[in-house]
């Protein structure tokens, strides 16, 4: 349950992982091993983006005030959706795409479970946070596919591109509020 990012230094040059594979899962267990395999993309302005990523949406851009990977920050939302450029890149959301967004869906509320569904990209981890105050979210547990508590979690890893379902225990008198977190 612990958030952190990756670089990786070869030489003089930084690296971000553009994808991770491994046993995701059990990464952090006490006293494991566990191997992750990185596809890297150089990123030689160092604000956590791949230069091709960041130049892709140099490409992208009609503004001619966007010519260099100096242009592009991770903090700015290229396509005005409420995304930053980081947050994209992490979620494996097109940037340059407003339509294309980290999306969570509510399909229905019934027999004590709120029905969600989201895009889940490979490599990436998802988790559902609740509130009911609209102030404090936090990690709920949840099944995929079909509402059962035996086999609830706290995180989905992704290990292909599909839309996924996840079920959420809850009360009718209760209201809740939910958010989807990818990393």
């Amino acid at each position: 349950g612990v958030h952190f990012t990756m670089t990786v230094t070869i030489g003089d040059q930084q690296y971000v992982p553009i994808e991770v594979r491994g046993e995701l899962p059990q990464m952090g267990d006490p006293s494991q091993t566990t191997r992750l395999d990185l596809t890297l993309g150089l990123d030689s302005d160092a604000d956590g983006l791949p230069d091709q990523w960041e130049q892709d949406l140099i490409d992208a851009s009609a503004d001619d005030d966007v010519s260099q990977l100096a242009d592009v920050s991770p903090n700015d939302d290229f396509d005005q959706d409420g995304m930053s450029n980081l947050g994209e890149y992490i979620a494996g959301t097109y940037a340059f795409d407003r339509r294309d967004a980290l999306d969570l869906k509510i399909l229905e509320h019934a027999n004590g479970h709120v029905h969600l569904r989201f895009l889940a990209i490979t490599g990436r981890s998802y988790q559902v946070k609740a509130s009911t105050n609209g102030g404090d979210y936090n990690a709920t547990r949840f099944s995929i596919g079909q509402p059962d508590p035996s086999s609830s979690a706290l995180y989905h890893v992704a290990e292909d591109v599909r839309y996924v379902d996840v079920f959420v225990p809850t009360t009718d008198t209760k209201k809740q509020l939910f958010q989807l977190h990818v990393q």
